[in-house]
């Protein structure tokens, strides 16, 4: 596998912000209708008002499962997240604040989603059973570290979509937080601006500017993180030929290079499991060789114990035998006299 990784996340509401939603004057700035979460469910089951783009005949959704194992469990479970309620300080105005209750907003972001895509063609990962599988091993990769990020910080990864109808295969990773309902803190970038803007005093054009330099910083690191936790070991590079302005030549050589710095960390991987597989077979090979030793002594003990009761045996029969002789002499002594006497 080699080029270079592609990874995107996005925050999705039961209903689109700004007055967005189903109907056909709700744009993006781009010029696209916004969709809601339901609808970003819909593409991934490939439901057909929203699977236009998809090639025909291709086989469908593959479902990873984590907290949900099929859409419908998914789509539930984002409806529930997405009815939470939450505390605010409120009040009318002249009256004392106090802490309130209510519904989540419908604009709220309440799903998670994010995109792994491989440069790998899925006609050619569906022809090559072993590609296939390295292929998806490397998505699971992938949706472990996003399951493991997820939740440190308090989200819940529903499941992982991996799709081959299209050209190129890639997963979709899906993650609510069913206690807050809102999904912002899942979103690295998202919370990093949250972080600046909530301490960096009044609102200003300067604070702004920190936000959104945290906001990109974060992602950055988003992205290095997966890249060497992930893609790197897969043969992947960080950036494409573009970020570097490299030829075609250099980011052949570019590919190569990092398709073989991941053989040989492949190798010490599987050196170092070798090593530690035999670590375990020599430390499973001494503790018999110790528990023979033990049972050994053991037996060494109960045979001197064996031979000291023995001994201890016939000690005790030779004394009661020598008694029992000299109990014989003595009586013999004492009835020949009176044997004499009488004769």
């Amino acid at each position: 596998m080699s080029g270079y990784q592609f990874a995107h996340m996005e925050l999705w509401s039961a209903k689109p912000s700004n007055g967005n939603g189903p109907e056909p004057h709700a744009k993006k700035k781009n010029g696209e209708r916004k969709w809601s979460a339901q609808e970003i469910l819909d593409e991934a089951e490939r439901i057909a008002s929203a699977s236009a783009h998809v090639i025909p005949g291709r086989p469908g959704p593959q479902i990873l499962p984590r907290a949900a194992s099929s859409f419908g469990d998914m789509r539930q479970m984002q409806q529930d997240a997405s009815q939470v309620e939450e505390s605010y300080i409120g009040g009318a105005r002249g009256k004392k604040r106090a802490p309130r209750t209510r519904k989540l907003r419908v604009d709220a972001a309440s799903l998670y989603a994010s995109v792994f895509s491989l440069p790998v063609k899925t006609e050619a990962a569906l022809a090559d059973p072993d590609l296939r599988q390295s292929s998806l091993d490397v998505l699971e990769q992938a949706l472990d570290w996003e399951c493991d990020r997820i939740g440190k910080v308090g989200g819940r990864v529903l499941a992982g979509v991996v799709h081959w109808d299209e050209e190129h295969l890639h997963l979709h990773v899906f993650a609510i937080d069913p206690v807050r309902g809102r999904v912002d803190h899942l979103h690295p970038g998202r919370a990093a601006k949250a972080a600046v803007n909530m301490s960096a005093g009044p609102k200003s054009k300067a604070r702004g500017k920190k936000a959104n330099a945290a906001y990109c910083d974060a992602m950055r690191a988003w992205q290095d993180e997966l890249h060497g936790e992930v893609f790197a070991t897969s043969g992947l590079l960080r950036y494409g030929p573009g970020r570097h302005r490299w030829t075609r030549k250099e980011y052949g050589r570019a590919k190569a290079l990092a398709a073989d710095i991941a053989s040989r960390e492949t190798r010490l991987s599987d050196l170092e499991a070798w090593e530690g597989a035999q670590e375990r077979r020599q430390d499973e090979q001494d503790a018999r060789e110790s528990d023979l030793d033990n049972r050994q002594t053991n037996m060494e003990e109960r045979e001197a114990a064996a031979e000291e009761k023995v001994a201890r045996a016939a000690a005790a029969q030779a004394d009661a035998l020598a008694l029992r002789n000299a109990l014989e002499v003595s009586i013999g002594a004492q009835s020949g006299p009176l044997i004499g006497v009488q004769n």
